[in-house]
């Protein structure tokens, strides 16, 4: 049986880790919205999200699902 310990025995404030604060609804923009805004096609939308790494969340299963993109990276 392994046992891990921590070696820290004291936590300053300053390696404290920071979480993201989620998008909120208002923030979030659909597929239409985001290819107005770039000016770009759905196609090339899709590829900017599986080469580039365009973040988004899928709402959903399969190719029906929908797909919502934060404001702040459109």
């Amino acid at each position: 049986m392994t046992t891990i310990t921590d070696t820290h025995t004291s936590r300053d404030a300053s390696h404290t880790p920071v979480l993201a604060a989620e998008p909120s609804v208002s923030a979030l923009l659909n597929d239409k919205q985001v290819m107005d805004l770039l000016g770009v096609s759905r196609v090339k939308l899709h590829t900017m999200m599986r080469k580039d790494g365009l973040p988004y969340i899928k709402l959903g299963e399969g190719r029906g699902a929908t797909l919502r993109f934060s404001r702040h990276f459109a």
